[in-house]
């Protein structure tokens, strides 16, 4: 019964201010009817994750009408929170000799690490499969991906 989680997120159109209580809240909430098993946690995690990449995308997407909306009319608050304007450079360190050479040894030093990381990957995997002590610790954690089955 994922609409739970749309009915707790709707909670926000009752608010004139967005704050940290009410993200937690809200974080609580899903979390809670998750625990309770009123929600499918398979279904809840696919929704969330569906609602994270659209909104993620959606955000990219309306940043130039925002900052031109904020330019040209100042405005720049809503909910109770201020979206406050930086402005960044993006240097091009490549066209400074030192750091050209510099970033090509570490390249290699990277390109070194990634086949060693391999063999030690390989070593540890083939002691685990004859049953033997690995030669460096590890850890074993599960990824969660989502994977539409159709398109």
């Amino acid at each position: 019964m994922v609409s739970k989680i749309f009915d707790i997120l709707l909670g926000i159109k009752k608010t004139s201010q967005i704050t940290k209580s009410a993200s937690v809240e809200s974080v609580d909430k899903i979390v809670g009817e998750i625990t309770s098993g009123n929600i499918n946690p398979v279904e809840a995690y696919v929704m969330l994750d569906y609602l994270s990449k659209v909104t993620a995308e959606a955000l990219k997407n309306i940043k130039p009408a925002t900052l031109d909306h904020i330019q040209k009319e100042g405005e720049n608050i809503a909910f109770g929170v201020q979206l406050n304007l930086a402005a960044t450079k993006d240097y091009s360190y490549e066209e400074d000799k030192d750091w050209a050479e510099n970033q090509k040894k570490m390249s290699i030093w990277k390109n070194a690490m990634s086949v060693r990381e391999k063999f030690l990957k390989d070593l540890v995997n083939e002691a685990i499969e004859a049953g033997q002590a690995t030669p460096i610790s590890y850890t074993s954690s599960i990824r969660i991906t989502p994977k539409p089955l159709s398109n």
